[in-house]
């Protein structure tokens, strides 16, 4: 059935101390729509809670000792004052206390270290002195003293240390090539995931837009949209599915991990081998595969707010975008082909632009239902403008990406000036948004119990609707709610 891998992946995280909350949050709803599958789902559950408990061990308390490391995100970080800062992330392989007893293991961790201080290389096996503290979302974080010595246990190549070069050359490319150097940092950050501008950031979290920040489903769809534009004419289908994965796992190699990252190139790296050997494509599916692969490399991926954000806006999409859109129809209904002819040319474009519209506001409806609640609880407010510019702003971006990679394709300095142009007047409105509509709803608290009672009813009515729908449609039967 679609979706059932979606389902399964739930249960990969269920080792840690929420396991008996998320198992009767999930085993009773899916149970009762899948019953046949109960009993796959609660081995499902006792296995990967015993993976859990084997692999990954977290210490109960914060401690000092010695870390064994290794270093697979290194980014540069202004912190307060100017002040400038490495931040270190990668696999904590083990953390011994001052008296000798392992309290942690395969667990990752975050440190950052001033710059004065230098930087260790990130291709190499450390151990260091520091101390350790868990944060709320289980990642474990690194204190190191400044006079800690980083002593190099094993050398081992690693492509972290290469990224980080690469994106530093590729940053310094755009800024040589763009004289406003908030649309140079602005693309850079597009294309490598990587924003060290606070002021940027808050313009965008402002007007709902960070999201366009994070490297998600949006960059590497353009992507591989241009990309097949530009090599569909030269390749039969099979040979371009295999191109395009390629070149997208180059661009994964490039950019780094993050969730809503794999989440992404996993999504439609099973889309392009599914069409390669002429195999049925599930997104939802899809969608369970990028979860189980993420939670068993880190199962507290699943606490993170890109994870929880990226996951359940992408099952928005694929859950809620098709119900909204019909019931849009109802205001903005669809017209056949007939009848769009008998009309004319204005009238065309007017009803092609209504239907632009309706498939914008289904978008942004849908997933605004599933992060609204998740939005007030963490960061006590929604940006009500958001609504309206994630109408059109994401597809004003996209244009600046295209001109972006074409101009990387053919070096034509024009093309880079006029792309400096309209990437600067794309900041400008997020700079200076229109007051009357700049308004934000706060809250002063939006309790988890009922995050989580109404994304549950939100996807478990979804979920409903769709094998309602589908089995209508297999029967031939006539549903009003669609009509």
């Amino acid at each position: 059935m679609a979706g059932m891998t979606l389902y399964f992946s739930a249960f990969f995280f269920l080792g840690s101390v929420f396991s008996l909350l998320y198992f009767s949050l999930f085993i009773f709803p899916i149970g009762f729509l899948y019953p046949k599958r109960a009993l796959l789902l609660i081995i499902l559950f006792f296995l990967s809670t015993s993976l859990f408990s084997y692999w990954h061990l977290y210490p109960k308390s914060n401690d000092e000792g010695r870390a064994t490391l290794v270093i697979t995100e290194v980014r540069e970080k202004t912190h307060l004052f100017d002040r400038k800062v490495w931040e270190l992330r990668g696999n904590l392989k083990e953390f011994i206390s001052k008296d000798g007893k392992k309290i942690a293991a395969h667990i990752p961790y975050v440190t950052t270290i001033s710059e004065k201080v230098g930087r260790p290389e990130a291709n190499a096996l450390y151990e260091v002195e520091g101390s350790i503290t868990i944060q709320k979302n289980r990642k474990a974080r690194l204190r190191v003293p400044t006079h800690s010595a980083w002593k190099r246990v094993k050398k081992k190549w690693a492509s972290p240390e290469l990224r980080f070069h690469l994106k530093k050359r590729f940053q310094a490319f755009l800024e040589k090539k763009f004289t406003n150097k908030e649309a140079s940092r602005f693309l850079g950050a597009l294309v490598t995931g990587d924003l060290d501008d606070s002021v940027m950031r808050k313009e965008f979290s402002r007007l709902g837009l960070t999201h366009l920040l994070a490297i998600s489903g949006f960059h590497f769809s353009l992507l591989a949209f241009f990309f097949y534009l530009l090599f569909k004419i030269f390749l039969e289908p099979k040979k371009l599915a295999l191109l395009l994965l390629f070149l997208l796992t180059g661009y994964l190699l490039f950019i780094g991990k993050s969730a809503s990252i794999e989440r992404s190139y996993i999504m439609i790296a099973t889309y392009l081998i599914s069409g390669f050997l002429k195999k049925r494509y599930t997104p939802l599916n899809s969608l369970g595969i990028a979860a189980i692969v993420i939670i068993i490399r880190d199962p507290t991926a699943i606490l993170e707010i890109g994870f929880q954000f990226s996951f359940l806006a992408t099952g928005a999409i694929l859950l809620l975008y098709s119900p909204i859109e019909k019931l849009l129809e109802m205001a903005l209904p669809k017209r056949p082909l007939s009848t769009i002819l008998a009309f004319s040319l204005l009238e065309q474009h007017a009803l092609l632009l209504l239907a632009i519209l309706r498939k914008s506001l289904s978008l942004t409806l849908s997933i605004t239902l599933a992060l609204a609640p998740l939005l007030l609880f963490y960061f006590h407010n929604f940006p009500l403008i958001s609504l309206l510019i994630n109408l059109f702003f994401p597809f004003l971006v996209s244009i600046s990406l295209f001109l972006l990679f074409l101009a990387l394709i053919i070096p034509w300095d024009l093309l880079h000036s006029i792309n400096n142009a309209y990437t600067s007047y794309l900041l400008t409105l997020t700079a200076f948004p229109p007051t009357p509509l700049n308004k934000t709803l706060w809250i002063s608290s939006f309790p988890l119990w009922l995050v989580i009672p109404y994304l549950i009813i939100l996807f478990l009515g979804a979920i409903i609707l769709r094998e309602y729908t589908e089995k209508k449609k297999a029967y031939g039967a006539f549903s009003p709610f669609f009509v």
